[in-house]
């Protein structure tokens, strides 16, 4: 079942029943090269000069993001490295400026606040940040760096400022006498867990964790991750869980939202998702997680290919240039294993793989002896139909002829471009058998035709 992508609507809203606590709605964020000191200049030989029209286009960090954070409740997103979740979480608190899209905290559109009145909201809305050395600076102690946000927000006075230090160092599993000392007398996980004190000495309800536990050996990962769920249970604070690594994210999320190329394609409660994928991409993440058992012999799902440019993304699904299960084109009438041969050799020539290589460096054996070993690498003895035949063999001969831009541009406008996957935007509500939501998967393969 199909659902639209919804506009936001201007100004505050009441908050849920008190059941969700942050809303998203069509969340964007672009750089352009435009942005910065000099904008749309750039220094050339002695003087600034225009920029080149290609660094002046938009960087889609961000596009179009909606969901939903409940109160009380730890949201993890996850996504390869440069996917767009320290971007959306930077934007979500307004720590940059969104260039569209809502986002509604207790009701209130931050996108529409700012000044003295943003500034007293950011004391319910914290960060934690992925590298607790540069975090801290290193010419305080730690004592007025946990202090240094109540100071900047008037509470409480300088010795119950300092009492308060104290507790939470311990609240935090530091020693309270730590209050003196600088951040490099601290190991890395302690570090972090004054990263985390900071963040509690304003009392927020939500907390951003960016990565905190990325830079941490396993065990101390363990630990500090054991002391955020005791603080939200005891402080009953609500987590967005920022991590690429999926085993953090099952031990402490309660549902996950799966980010690519600034897009959420997934979304699901924790279980749901680990135990019943239903994007590819997702399914590549979760294979990709190591086995415990050394001898296990599980396939796994490798993702091939670069992630696209987020200047020019992919049409339609942008997961689809990497994506194993890319929708044939219905013109064409092709069986499966057709689709995958036609596909892998699409691929193949779009890459320039060491097979199309092999061919274009190989220039002492006859153009037909090419042409046929080519063939039998992508198709073996399978025996196509039509237009096709037509098409295959005219981009065979194309890489035979050392022409591989044309038989890609040939493959791609006849196969790839004409696919459902390029053509369309995904956007699906996945049900069970009782006919119950359980998945927000952006993927083609959940149309109703399917």
């Amino acid at each position: 079942m199909s659902s639209d992508r919804r506009t936001a609507p201007a100004g505050d809203r009441e908050p849920d029943s008190g059941q969700t606590f942050l809303e998203v709605e069509g969340l964007s964020k672009y750089f352009s090269g435009n942005d910065g000191l000099f904008g749309p200049l750039t220094f050339e030989g002695e003087g600034l000069v225009p920029r080149p029209a290609l660094d002046r286009q938009r960087v889609r960090a961000v596009d179009d993001v909606s969901f939903e954070i409940r109160q009380g409740e730890t949201l993890g997103l996850v996504g390869e490295s440069g996917c767009g979740k320290s971007t959306l979480a930077r934007t979500v608190l307004k720590l940059l400026e969104p260039t569209d899209g809502a986002v509604y905290f207790k009701g209130r559109n931050l996108a529409d606040t700012g000044g003295e009145e943003l500034r007293r909201m950011r004391k319910d809305m914290q960060i934690i940040f992925q590298d607790p050395q540069s975090s801290l600076d290193p010419r305080m102690k730690v004592g007025p760096i946990i202090e240094e946000p109540m100071k900047a927000h008037g509470m409480l006075d300088d010795e119950d400022r300092e009492a308060r230090t104290r507790e939470l160092l311990g609240k935090v599993g530091l020693d309270p006498q730590h209050y003196n000392r600088y951040p490099h007398q601290f190991s890395g996980g302690q570090r972090q867990r004054v990263n985390l004190a900071r963040a509690l000495s304003v009392n927020p309800d939500f907390i951003v964790c960016d990565e905190p536990t990325s830079a941490l050996d396993a065990s101390i990962q363990a630990q500090v991750l054991n002391t955020m769920n005791e603080l939200q249970d005891e402080f009953g604070l609500t987590y967005l869980f920022i991590s690429h690594d999926l085993s953090v994210i099952r031990y402490i999320a309660d549902r996950v939202a799966v980010m690519y190329l600034g897009e959420i394609v997934e979304l699901a409660d924790k279980e749901e998702l680990f135990e019943n994928p239903e994007h590819p991409y997702t399914e590549a993440l979760l294979s990709a997680i190591p086995a415990p058992d050394p001898r296990s012999t599980e396939t796994r799902s490798l993702l091939e290919g670069d992630v696209p440019s987020p200047i020019d993304p992919p049409s339609g699904c942008r997961f689809r240039t990497r994506c194993p299960k890319l929708i044939a084109p219905p013109e064409y009438d092709l069986s499966d294993d057709e689709w995958d041969a036609i596909r892998d050799f699409t691929r193949a020539v779009d890459r320039r793989s060491p097979a199309i290589d092999a061919i274009e460096a190989d220039e002492d054996r006859p153009p037909a002896e090419l042409r046929r070993d080519l063939r039998g690498t992508f198709f073996g003895d399978a025996s196509l139909r039509g237009e096709t035949e037509d098409i295959v063999e005219e981009a065979l001969d194309l890489v035979v002829e050392g022409d591989i831009e044309a038989a890609d541009d040939l493959l791609q406008r006849s196969f790839v471009d004409s696919s459902i996957c390029a053509r369309e935007v995904p956007a699906y509500d996945v049900e069970n058998e009782h006919g119950d939501v359980v998945h927000r998967a952006n993927c083609h393969l959940h149309r109703d035709d399917a």
